[in-house]
């Protein structure tokens, strides 16, 4: 197999080859000389102008660069040739050098002769002269490196043993290449010294670790603190390329002095705090363009900005941009980055708009009427999962409980039935899972799988809470979790049998239960069960001599009654509502199958028999009230895969389907 790649300044074929059970790859790279370029007008390559570095330096511009060359003596040897050199453009007049009377220097003037410069210019050069001077061997790399040979993240040995040029390549959206964070202008000019690349102004070197850098600043000294406390400085000294968003000391001051001593202390989700200030790669200020957004190593995502030529990330301006380390670089701001993840679940709360929650929280009150503070119990809670419901709803419960004499006690009940441990995200949630709550009974989840006649391809998942639907999900909070519910969660009572048993209008399916000894099967918390419970008015539609058979005898009553048992939780919410859902078929306790369909009004049925009154909650399973008895049949076949309702006429070695 052969490929081939054409990069900036080269043409490379790779070839891997396989014989005999041994494998070899052969790579052949075409790219032209020094000093020549490929021809723009065929194949090959033509001569392109090579000068000497000076006049190539003066020619584009770069006069301050030139002079500090000139003036350097540990530059002389570059003279033999071989060498990569990254020069800063000479930028506009700036307000600091805007100074009356200025004398232009002796020892420029001849390299500055013919370049026509007022002395204000020659002023500017000199200053910036004595600054490349001072590091100007961090700007030259042995060796030639064309645009081609620098790579992403590549990390270049310079002249001066102690400083390194790191080179990042982006597309926002036209190709950049930069050196320390500084846009190569104008790249592979040929001088007689070496190849240049102009860069857009001065490059700092790239000498220490972000950690030295950070500790070398007095002004970082509490983010030092912390990050040491956390345990998180190797992250800043070992090798790599991240990028740092660094809070100044001010910064700190910012905060609440909760939210200070929280993070002073190591609480508070620290390090969710200290990783969202770190990105897995560099981000140099040039690669910001409009808008970026980026994801950080608290895999929570941070906005990058520029407006009027201010950087901002999340809103917050960039004080001092591309502070460049061995193994990043640093940008300074002066407010602390707060991800989801880190903010309290009261901050969540609000900021979500879900307020009628945190009401509810407030109205909790003690017999003498003060509050119980359960903003502050929820806020000290870790590793959970809390079920917010609609504000309506909540609202709707409220003004139901004004009058009741046990108002608390039916808040903390709601309050405390929507609480779950241990955090769970919606993917972590498995059907027939029982979340254990804070205090009381557990709740229920359910993973439905209808299919549509709109979805034949695949299928609808839909993800219940005590058969109530998940809204929105995955919202994080220091510590736990949320997830949105479409209404309150209803509490669940002991069992299936503790529904029926209570409920008046299942009188007469209870004693049939209790004939034939099916309550301590519907009692068992090990298993769990869909109850379809005729009404009382489902019974007497029967003959009469049906019913009374089934109350004297109830070995003939058992089978009747299995049938409308299943060995697993459906929720009648889960039953897609469309007048093309296939029905679905389950398997009853009496081995035979009852289907499960809607009609276009969203009337669901089973078996023919419409569902009255819905998801009845308990531990162990779920009661829906019927208008019929689901009477079994001896011989079934399986319905027409696009019609919603059927019935059948038996005859005997005949049965027919019949759309109804």
């Amino acid at each position: 197999m052969s490929s081939c790649q054409e990069t900036i300044s080269s043409y490379v074929c790779t070839t891997r080859v396989r014989s005999n059970g041994k494998r070899k790859t052969y790579k052949t790279k075409y790219s032209c000389c020094y000093g020549t370029v490929r021809n723009p007008s065929g194949i090959g390559c033509t001569p392109a102008e090579v000068r000497s570095l000076s006049e190539t330096l003066l020619s584009a511009g770069a006069r301050s660069f030139a002079a500090a060359i000139q003036s350097n003596t540990a530059t002389e040897r570059m003279g033999k040739g071989n060498y990569t050199f990254f020069v800063p453009l000479d930028e506009v007049k700036t307000p600091e050098f805007a100074e009356e009377n200025i004398v232009v220097v002796d020892e420029d003037a001849e390299l500055l002769k013919n370049a026509n410069q007022d002395p204000l210019e020659n002023e500017i050069i000199r200053k910036r002269r004595e600054i490349y001077s001072s590091h100007i061997l961090d700007h030259i790399i042995p060796g030639i490196y064309m645009s081609g040979d620098l790579k992403d993240e590549m990390l270049i040995e310079t002249e001066d043993s102690d400083a390194k040029i790191r080179i990042n390549e982006y597309r926002i959206p036209q190709y950049v290449q930069t050196a320390n964070c500084r846009r190569i202008m104008k790249s592979d000019q040929f001088t007689k010294e070496g190849v240049v690349h102009f860069i857009e102004g001065e490059m700092d070197p790239a000498s220490k670790t972000l950690a030295d850098i950070l500790k070398s600043d007095a002004r970082f000294s509490t983010f030092v603190k912390v990050m040491e406390d956390a345990g998180m400085t190797d992250t800043l000294e070992k090798p790599g390329q991240v990028t740092l968003f660094a809070p100044t000391n001010e910064a700190f001051e910012k905060l609440t002095a909760t939210e200070r001593e929280k993070i002073l202390s190591g609480k508070g989700c620290v390090d969710s705090i200290l990783k969202q200030h770190l990105l897995p790669n560099v981000i140099c200020s040039t690669a910001v363009q409009a808008r970026a957004r980026t994801r950080t190593n608290a895999m929570s995502h941070v906005l990058l900005e520029r407006k009027d030529n201010v950087l901002t990330v999340d809103g917050n301006p960039i004080l001092r941009a591309d502070v460049i380390g061995t193994n990043g670089i640093i940008h300074e701001i002066d407010s602390v980055l707060m991800p989801e993840t880190a903010k309290s679940v009261i901050q969540v709360l609000e900021e979500r708009n879900m307020t009628e929650f945190l009401n509810l929280l407030d109205q909790a009150v003690d017999q003498d009427g003060k509050s119980l503070n359960l903003r502050s119990t929820l806020e000290k809670l870790t590793n959970f999962t809390l079920f917010v419901p609609d504000n309506l709803a909540i609202k709707k419960f409220l003004e139901e409980q004004t009058e009741d004499p046990k108002r608390t006690e039916n808040l903390l009940n709601v309050i405390y039935n929507h609480i779950a441990q241990p955090q769970l995200k919606a993917t972590a949630l498995r059907n027939g899972d029982v979340l254990s709550t804070i205090e009381g009974p557990g709740l229920r989840t359910q993973i439905s799988q209808f299919e549509s006649f709109l979805n034949i391809l695949g299928s609808t998942k839909r993800a219940t809470i005590q058969c109530v639907g998940l809204e929105t999900y995955d919202i994080p909070v220091c510590g736990g979790v949320i997830h949105r519910v479409s209404s309150l969660l209803p509490k669940s009572v002991d069992s299936v049998w503790e529904v029926i048993m209570t409920d008046s209008s299942y009188s007469v399916f209870k004693q049939l239960l209790e004939l034939t000894n099916l309550t301590e099967t519907l009692k068992d918390k090990e298993e769990s069960f869909t109850v379809f419970a005729p009404q009382n008015q489902a019974f007497y539609q029967l003959p009469e001599e049906t019913l009374s058979e089934m109350m004297k005898e109830p070995e003939k009553a058992l089978p009747v009654l299995k049938n409308h048992i299943l060995p697993e939780t459906v929720c009648c919410s889960s039953i897609e509502v469309t007048g093309f859902s296939l029905p679905v078929r389950k398997r009853t306790l009496n081995g035979s199958s009852v289907s499960l369909n809607s009609a276009i009004d969203g009337t669901r049925y089973v078996g023919g028999a419409k569902l009255m009154n819905c998801d009845k909650m308990a531990e162990n399973g779920i009661v829906h009230g019927i208008n019929k008895v689901l009477m079994p049949q001896a011989t079934r076949i399986g319905p027409l895969p696009l019609f919603g309702m059927n019935r059948r006429v038996g005859l005997p070695g005949l049965e027919v389907v019949l759309f109804g």
